[in-house]
């Protein structure tokens, strides 16, 4: 889910703002293997994450959350899936737009929980500068 409020800006106007993402992560084979959060962070089942930093976005499909490139920075202390992603790339999305629905005064404070897919690819470097792509 892509996770909106209705919120009043200072201009007065009312607009959905995206307040973060909820989502769990499948592997290829449809396992659980982590769930992707506010930050945007990504955690596995082994307790390691990682957070992003946008570095671009592109709108490929105007129905559809954009395609991102971030850079991974670590989060946190345990090793494993996530400890050493330096790369992460959100594609194929699929939804999780800002509802369409009514933004005004009297929906100030409403929550919209939009569905969402999207397929992520997680890079890792490798020694000698080579990138291994993680499945993920």
């Amino acid at each position: 889910m892509q996770i909106y409020m209705c919120t009043q800006g200072a201009s007065g106007s009312f607009a959905w703002t995206f307040v973060a993402p909820q989502a769990n992560l499948l592997s290829d084979e449809g396992r659980l293997v982590g769930t992707h959060f506010i930050g945007p962070t990504w955690q596995g089942n082994d307790g390691s994450a990682v957070v992003g930093q946008k570095v671009a976005a592109a709108t490929v499909d105007t129905s559809a959350i954009p395609w991102l490139l971030l850079k991974g920075i670590p989060h946190g202390t345990e090793r494993g899936r996530f400890s050493d992603v330096t790369s992460i790339q959100r594609l194929s999305t699929v939804g999780g737009l800002a509802p369409a629905d009514a933004c005004d005064g009297t929906h100030i404070g409403s929550i919209a929980q939009v569905p969402f897919s999207a397929q992520y690819v997680f890079y890792k470097a490798k020694l000698r500068g080579e990138v291994k792509v993680c499945g993920g």
